[in-house]
């Protein structure tokens, strides 16, 4: 997900008043210009991807189902937005596997910078595609034909695949399995966790989508829910379905953004947006204590997601969390330099060394007092 949240989301006009609450609620990104967007990275032949070698810890069948996955994700795909792995190189001592998934309508590209980092330290680094993201466009139009709608089970189901490559992964005494996202990625990687409580040793959430940020969002979203479980469901869908087709996007700035090399897409529809907002409160509401340890990371007064949900579902896992919030205005995308490229990142050194002080130590983010986020810590900030 992009950041600046929500200032103006683009609504065709032909469809403007027929749901305007959500028109009105659902906002946009408005996205910098790019002037000097880093290069792309080279695209990878599927044949020499899939014919990379087993490792100690991604062994043969880790290896046999991480394929499937790249070979469901490869035609009609964006090259930045195919499933990446990075791996230490040789003689590099191997100590764990790090799975990180991307925000929305973003892509595995999110994670290029900071993956290398962590293959330095010896981690192999997986970096799925979500459903339907990053599809090569159709006609000049976002391809968006296999983005969820109107429902959480393709991601719902995407995560149990995804734990599934991860429960073949081989960990010996001293290394470690470790589960992460950012933004929609981040309610994904609680949700895997939540699926299996003991299947990682640490997880790693940045701003994650578990409620939008925009308080009108968010209470419509939650009315809704409310109403499918009654006997107004029926009509609560068939409104859904109607205004589902309105289109939405990101703006013409996202539009720039890609042009200088961002991946992922800026186009979608009030169907596919609604999914999400579905699967992040339903993923809040089912946080419950656990033993792995996470830590969260947010940015203060996110517009794109609700901190206040951030807070709710670290104070909900319990002592195994905690937490800590970048001061304004740090974005909301946090590892991207594609996403609004223009800005000053300097968050970016900080959070790439503590990010990767807990993945290799489990050492919890330092923190300098007390956050503008009722309740929080602000998340330290080393010098550049």
């Amino acid at each position: 997900m992009n950041t600046h949240l929500v200032e103006r989301m683009e609504i065709s006009m032909g469809t403007r008043r027929l749901f305007a609450t959500i028109a009105t609620a659902l906002g946009l990104l408005g996205c910098a210009e790019v002037p000097d967007a880093p290069s792309p990275e080279a695209p990878v032949e599927l044949a020499a991807e899939e014919a990379r070698a087993a490792t100690p810890m991604m062994n043969r069948e880790a290896v046999r189902r991480w394929s499937l996955h790249l070979r469901a994700n490869w035609d009609d795909v964006q090259p930045n937005c195919r499933p990446t792995r990075i791996s230490p190189r040789a003689g590099v001592q191997q100590r764990g596997v790090v799975m990180m998934f991307h925000g929305y309508t973003a892509c595995p590209q999110q994670f290029f910078e900071w993956g290398r980092i962590l293959a330095a330290q010896g981690y192999e680094v997986l970096l799925p595609l979500s459903p339907g993201h990053g599809r090569t466009q159709v006609s000049m139009r976002d391809n968006t034909r296999a983005l969820p709608a109107l429902s959480t089970t393709p991601y719902e189901s995407f995560v149990t695949d995804m734990n599934a490559i991860m429960a073949e992964v081989q960990t010996p005494v001293g290394t470690s399995r470790v589960i992460g996202g950012l933004s929609l990625g981040g309610a994904l990687a609680t949700l895997a966790v939540q699926q299996q409580p003991s299947l990682y040793d640490r997880a790693f959430i940045a701003s994650p989508f578990f409620e939008s940020g925009n308080f009108w969002v968010t209470a419509l979203a939650r009315a809704s829910e409310q109403l499918r479980r009654t006997q107004l469901r029926a009509v609560t869908e068939a409104a859904w379905q109607r205004a589902g087709e309105i289109d939405l996007g990101w703006g013409e700035g996202c539009e720039v953004e890609r042009r200088g090399g961002r991946a992922g897409i800026c186009q979608f529809q009030v169907k596919h947006f609604a999914s999400i907002v579905r699967l992040g409160a339903r993923t809040v509401d089912a946080v419950r204590p656990g033993r792995t340890q996470i830590q969260f990371i947010g940015v203060e007064d996110d517009q794109a997601a609700s901190n206040s949900a951030i807070r709710r579902a670290a104070g909900s896992y319990g002592a195994a969390s905690s937490l800590c919030f970048y001061r304004h205005p740090a974005s909301h995308s946090l590892f991207s330099r594609y996403d609004n490229p223009t800005e000053d990142k300097f968050w970016l050194p900080s959070l790439f060394v503590s990010a990767t002080a807990f993945v290799t130590r489990g050492e919890r983010f330092a923190t300098d007092g007390a956050s503008a986020e009722p309740g929080a810590q602000q998340c330290r900030l080393t010098a550049r």
